[in-house]
């Protein structure tokens, strides 16, 4: 059982708030919504969209490195918090 299957059904419904505030973005562009309220809208789904990539990633921390027994695995899991890391930051 993977460790995000723990948190699954939170993760999922974060997911889908953020699906509907895009959703809604796209609503108002088409709709010629007032820039001001469709930037609103954007920076809001992207803050939620953030909230989601942090609990992941502090869930594969604590679980691929913190707790990771073996030192090969948890180099591996270092490693590639580091690589999502840069990734995230670009």
């Amino acid at each position: 059982m993977g460790h995000t299957t723990k948190n699954k059904k939170s993760m999922q419904s974060r997911l889908n708030r953020i699906i509907g505030q895009l959703n809604g973005v796209q609503g108002l562009i088409e709709s010629d919504t007032d820039c001001y309220k469709v930037l609103q809208q954007m920076t809001a789904a992207r803050g939620a969209l953030n909230t989601l990539i942090q609990r992941y990633l502090e869930d594969h921390l604590v679980e691929h490195v913190v707790r990771e027994e073996d030192t090969e695995k948890r180099h591996q899991g270092g490693e590639e918090v580091v690589r999502l890391i840069r990734s995230y930051m670009k």
